[in-house]
């Protein structure tokens, strides 16, 4: 079969005018370079897009968590994905440093979320509130006999 094809190939060339043959390969080579760097401009164009898209699409999607506190205790603040992996760990905080304080605003939380606080003086006493696809303000108070986490309206920490 390549022979054949050999055959009708030479057929064609000895048919072109001199140099024809030449030209026309010097051309179709010139034509795929200019195909394969048109292709590699637009396919980078099109990464940045995606990416850019990508960044866009992730801040629009994220979910606010604020913590209000008056809580009589030092206490650890922390989130998770609900599956036990710390996505956000906001460490030990006075928790009693006056009335209605609001502190740990964050606004990268995922879809879904759990967001615990322990006193560090009983550190079994560990609570957790899960949320889903929303904002969160979260109320902390009491003693370190008796104290609660609450979900509040929005409007209370973000106003």
């Amino acid at each position: 079969m390549n022979s054949c094809m050999d055959w009708i190939l030479d057929q064609v060339i000895k048919k072109l005018p001199g140099g024809g043959y030449q030209e026309f390969q010097e051309q179709s080579e010139q034509s795929k370079q200019k195909k394969n760097n048109t292709a590699m401009k637009y396919s980078t164009v099109t990464r940045i897009i995606i990416t850019i898209l990508f960044i866009v699409a992730h801040v629009t999607q994220a979910y606010r968590i604020a913590v209000l506190h008056t809580f009589a205790s030092i206490c650890k603040i922390y989130v998770t994905d609900c599956n036990g992996k710390v996505i956000r760990n906001s460490g030990r905080k006075e928790c009693s440093s006056g009335s209605g304080v609001k502190f740990d605003i964050w606004d990268q939380a995922p879809d879904l979320y759990c967001v615990h606080v322990y006193p560090l003086t009983v550190p079994k006493d560990n609570r957790y509130l899960m949320i889903t696809k929303e904002d969160a303000c979260i109320s902390i108070d009491g003693t370190l006999f008796s104290w609660s986490m609450k979900s509040k309206p929005t409007k209370d920490c973000f106003g």
